[in-house]
């Protein structure tokens, strides 16, 4: 679901990109890489929402806005980042805002109206402002396709659903077409990760590659089952890997049902309204 286009002389390729896990993997970079002492604050939405945007573009973007705010001259105490969602013009909000002892020195934004990044805005169709002691990003949010979803919206119960798939584009575009389907949905992209976000999210069903690096899907599996939360839960192994010997793997690692990808419509509807331990 990647489209290119052309905007001046930088070559867009736009896909559907989860904001927050894009700001969180920012923020993680920039803590490695200072130790100046400024604590930061996340508290981005825990929902996956989706911009149309160029992925190395958008984290350009919101790395040098980072940047920027850390750095302020005379600044000390807090960078708070935070995410809010304005459904009323179907927009997400991203403000980097400094607290504790200022001196207003941050660039102004006409500043960066002269970088690379005011390209990066305008390709994106972005709009930057001054917040108190740092900046405002307004994104509009992701124009999904949801006609193929369309029809499936009562044909299914509403599910909690957790993706797991290291395949980010992947796992994007599944989480896009169940949210359209009326479902909650998180997306993680490796077993640890599912481990540690399942347990709060309490998912109706986990859709899960085998396939992936470190802890694979019939460890994660296990591992799931051994936990309290996972009783009455559906796991489906959706994956690559479709051999008679990759079925009976998935079955003793406790999986309810082995799907080779593509999954086609009416199999991801079956899969939904089929309850735990059937299939």
């Amino acid at each position: 679901m990647m489209i290119h286009e052309v905007a001046g002389t930088i070559t867009l390729n736009k896909e559907f990109v989860d904001i927050g896990s894009l700001v969180r993997d920012v923020l993680r970079s920039a803590g490695r890489a200072h130790d100046d002492g400024i604590a930061v604050e996340e508290h981005m939405p825990k929902d996956t929402i989706h911009v149309h945007a160029d992925r190395e573009l958008l984290k350009e973007l919101v790395e040098v806005l980072f940047d920027r705010t850390r750095k302020a001259e005379g600044a000390s105490g807090t960078l708070r980042v935070e995410g809010s969602v304005k459904e009323s013009g179907r927009k997400i909000l991203i403000s980097f805002n400094r607290t504790g002892n200022f001196s207003p020195a941050l660039p102004s934004i006409e500043h960066f109206r002269t970088e690379r990044i005011g390209v990066a805005l305008q390709a994106h169709g972005a709009a930057l402002s001054p917040h108190s002691h740092g900046y405002v990003l307004e994104l509009p949010l992701a124009i999904v396709p949801i006609l193929q979803a369309r029809d499936m919206q009562e044909a299914s119960p509403k599910r909690k659903i957790l993706v797991v798939d290291d395949n980010v584009d992947g796992a994007v575009t599944l989480s896009v077409i169940l949210k359209h389907m009326g479902h909650s949905v998180r997306i993680t992209h490796d077993g640890s990760s599912a481990l540690a976000v399942a347990p709060e999210f309490k998912p109706d069903v986990v859709l899960m590659d085998i396939g992936m690096p470190g802890m694979d899907g019939y460890e994660t599996c296990e591992r799931m089952r051994a936990q309290d939360w996972s009783s009455g839960v559906r796991i489906v192994a959706l994956t690559g890997w479709g051999q008679e010997e990759d079925r009976r793997k998935a079955k003793r690692a406790g999986f309810d049902q082995h799907l080779v990808k593509p999954v086609d419509r009416q199999t991801l509807m079956d899969v939904l309204k089929t309850p735990a331990g059937q299939g």
